[in-house]
């Protein structure tokens, strides 16, 4: 049996020319790139916390979530104390993201804030997390609008009441 080796072997390129297969810097074969400017994002001045309570809704309606009705009070720094209604739901057999409303009022007007939890598979437990965005609001709050920013709840377990209804508390943070 005749093994065929094979042996590379080196001959002189003389004058031919040879790609090169180093990269020339981006700088010196690019103009330079303006890295472009973020669009601006309202600020807004919703940083505070607060606690209330929650009861999880009697009547659950077939292919949606369990949802969670609020009712207490938030202390947003130099703004004050508001009211807080609304309610969140959480995702259903579909999987999704939980969502919500907030409504924050006191004697000076109303802020709406839409709520979106994260990705969660189907049957996924109520989140902690929310973002949020101001969606609507009024009187001396009429300036705020779409933004975003981040609220934090933490649930006490529900306790059924002797009447049916079970609730629970809660505390908020917002910023």
């Amino acid at each position: 049996m005749t093994f065929n080796t094979f042996r590379p072997s080196l001959s002189e390129l003389g004058d031919r020319i040879v790609p090169n297969a180093t990269l020339p810097k981006p700088a010196e074969c690019l103009p330079a790139i303006v890295a472009p400017t973020p669009a601006a994002v309202p600020s807004h001045p919703l940083s505070g916390s607060g606690a209330g309570a929650y009861h999880v809704a009697r009547t659950p309606v077939a292919g949606l979530g369990e949802r969670r009705d609020f009712f207490g009070k938030i202390n947003f720094a130099g703004l004050g104390t508001f009211e807080v209604t609304g309610s969140v739901r959480a995702v259903a057999a579909a999987g999704g993201r939980a969502t919500g409303t907030l409504y924050l009022s006191d004697g000076k007007g109303t802020i709406t804030l839409n709520l979106r939890g994260p990705v969660q598979a189907a049957n996924g437990a109520m989140p902690s997390e929310f973002v949020y965005t101001v969606t609507k609001a009024t009187g001396a709050y009429g300036h705020l609008r779409g933004g975003y920013g981040l609220v934090h709840v933490t649930f006490a377990p529900p306790v059924q009441q002797p009447a049916g209804a079970v609730v629970g508390g809660y505390t908020m943070r917002v910023s």
